[in-house]
């Protein structure tokens, strides 16, 4: 096998392991268990962060035609106690996540954190290696600032 297939089929892998978690989290925002029981007590809306490149900013699109708008109308649709925070940013890499996690996370932090990051750095030649150590730093940075 060549070195380009072997990357090419690399990181069509990665990229639909990548795919399929972020339809996982998503998914796992619906099957969560509503925090009141008591629906005449507003429970407070659990943030959810959608830390991403142009797909997720919805560039060359209005920013409601963005994937985390169209997810927080059905949450909203749904009504469940979600709020989505767009936090993509065009042409980013696993890199520049893991340097803005912080911000993207705010002083609020984030109940559920999608990571949507990974395609740019194929487009830039960095090597899989290299996005696998990324993507887990933004997961570990993650869990130690929010272990729960």
């Amino acid at each position: 096998m060549n070195v380009n297939r072997k990357l090419m089929t690399s990181w069509g892998v990665f990229t639909l392991t990548l795919g399929l978690t972020g339809w996982m989290a998503a998914g796992a925002l619906f099957a969560a268990d509503p925090p009141s029981a008591n629906p005449a007590v507003p429970a407070k809306k659990a943030r959810v962060v959608a830390l991403g490149d142009s797909i997720t900013a919805g560039y060359g699109i209005d920013p409601s035609e963005a994937w985390p708008a169209l997810l927080q109308k059905k949450i909203d649709g749904a009504g469940l106690p979600f709020i989505m925070v767009n936090a993509g940013v065009s042409g980013d890499t696993t890199a520049g996540g893991l340097r803005r996690l912080n911000w993207a996370l705010g002083q609020n932090g984030a109940q559920v954190l999608i990571v949507a990051l990974g395609g740019n750095d194929g487009l830039r030649g960095i090597s899989p290696k290299q996005t696998s150590e990324n993507l887990t730093g933004i997961i570990t940075k993650a869990r130690e600032k929010y272990p729960d």
